[in-house]
């Protein structure tokens, strides 16, 4: 029913059952004059963005309360919220493993403290301490050291502890980047956090803020119309912005840019923003014999879903070509929390071999 009519905020379709045409005419004075003057045979229907007001001086004017969906946000693929380090790490773990893990770590601690608190005895701690060497170093695929057996290094075994839960997390954090497909943005709230710019034509400046959090609203840039292609291309391109347009507009920006790009694949994600000051009208003439059966036809195709089916299945133009699943190399900021985390680990490490030291010399010296 749109196509065609994307620049119209209000048009209207006159039936002429006499004559048996269908005449669109974009809504302006004399249209709502043609409306007054409705023939005996005549039905119209008028789809609004706005403006109803209007309306309310026609008489007999039926409204459908038909809401239709038809501004489409664009935003570049896989820019939606990203989970906390942490949160990547443990979403790993079941419940199972996490007790697995405790009870581990409870019983080689237990061991490790043994071995400190009986450091006087000998045999014993070096019992302990070996017992539990040996027990976590497979673990880290090393060989314990050989001097465990006949020395205490309570540091060393308090630091190979540790060094499983650092390669465990280290671990979980690169598999959660490989596992876990990048999430996109599906509201304007998140749209809000992402930090992207939000492109509109001008003639949305009327409509398309008041759809928006206040957040978006400081951000908001207009395009003028013959802009829209290089607005599309920052968003495909630069990805540091979103652009919303009419639900018409999606499939001619989107066949320009293909144009441009030649046989290069671009992908990009899309959500819509509801748009419930649009509705459907049926007007008619008094006494119009078309009047009730045309009002019993829409309602049952309002009640079908067929207005939502119309308007969303002209917008669903992102594909062939343009796919939301997508597979993308890792990039070194997906990964660089895990590697900040062994970063974080080695110097540890060195930390530890220092404190180590230092207690061999004390040791010595007395």
């Amino acid at each position: 029913m749109l196509e065609g009519q994307g620049q119209a905020s209000l048009f209207y379709k006159r039936f002429d059952s006499c004559a048996h045409q269908i005449t669109w005419s974009p809504w302006s004075g004399e249209v709502l004059g043609a409306i007054r003057r409705l023939g005996h045979c005549d039905v119209g229907v008028v789809l609004s963005q706005g403006f109803m007001m209007e309306l309310g001086v026609v008489p007999h004017v039926h409204y459908l309360g038909v809401h239709l969906v038809s501004l489409t946000v664009l935003v570049p693929a896989g820019r939606g919220p990203r989970p906390l380090p942490l949160a990547a790490v443990t979403a790993e773990f079941s419940a199972e493993l996490w007790a697995g893990t405790a009870l581990a770590l409870a019983a080689v601690s237990l061991a490790l403290a043994a071995a400190w608190w009986c450091s006087d005895r000998g045999a014993l701690a070096a019992a302990l301490q070996a017992g539990a060497l040996h027990a976590v170093a497979p673990l880290l695929a090393q060989a314990p050291p050989a001097a465990a057996a006949h020395s205490p290094r309570p540091l060393y075994a308090v630091w190979l502890l540790a060094s499983v839960v650092l390669v465990a997390a280290y671990q979980g954090l690169l598999l959660s980047e490989l596992t876990r497909p990048p999430t996109d943005i599906d509201s304007p709230e998140q749209l809000a956090r992402s930090g992207l710019d939000v492109l509109l034509p001008v003639g949305l400046w009327n409509v398309g803020l008041d759809l928006l959090p206040p957040a978006l609203r400081r951000r908001a840039r207009f395009v003028e119309r013959p802009d829209l292609g290089a607005a599309l291309h920052r968003v495909v391109e630069d990805q540091d912005a979103a652009l919303i347009v009419f639900g018409p507009q999606l499939a001619t920006l989107m066949e320009s840019q293909r144009a441009a790009r030649g046989t290069r694949e671009f992908t990009l994600h899309s959500f819509e923003l509801p748009f419930e000051i649009m509705g459907a009208f049926a007007l008619a003439s008094t006494g119009s014999p078309l009047a009730a059966p045309f009002q019993d036809h829409m309602l049952r195709a309002q009640e079908a879903g067929l207005f939502q089916q119309a308007i969303t299945g002209s917008t669903d133009v992102l594909s062939p070509g343009v796919s939301a699943d997508w597979v993308h190399p890792l990039s070194l900021d997906e990964v660089l929390p895990a590697f900040v985390l062994l970063a974080a680990g080695q110097c540890a490490a060195g930390v530890v071999f220092l404190l180590e030291v230092l207690w061999h010399r004390l040791q010595l010296g007395h």
